[in-house]
């Protein structure tokens, strides 16, 4: 996460940072309270952890792939 924090407030508008970096945080936040709901219901209703193991293979696959389409733009300074 702190990897994430540092490249969001390295690239965004110094006066940008609080609100981008609350921003990131609310997604990571999500994802800690869905992912054990969601991995725990995997492994009740359809038989057990291997599911599961399966499920979080095929959604970092998904993510990796989907990285590979993410364009790096510059960062854009305004002179005052």
């Amino acid at each position: 996460m702190f990897l994430v924090q540092a490249m969001a407030a390295e690239r965004s508008l110094p006066y940008l940072v609080p609100a981008v970096l609350g921003f990131i945080t609310i997604f990571f936040a999500t994802g800690q309270l869905v992912g054990p709901f969601l991995a725990g219901s995997i492994i009740e209703h359809l038989g057990g952890v291997r599911e599961a193991y399966i499920f979080a293979i095929f959604i970092f696959f998904t993510a990796l792939i989907l990285t590979c389409f993410v364009s790096e733009k510059e960062k854009v300074v305004l002179e005052t």
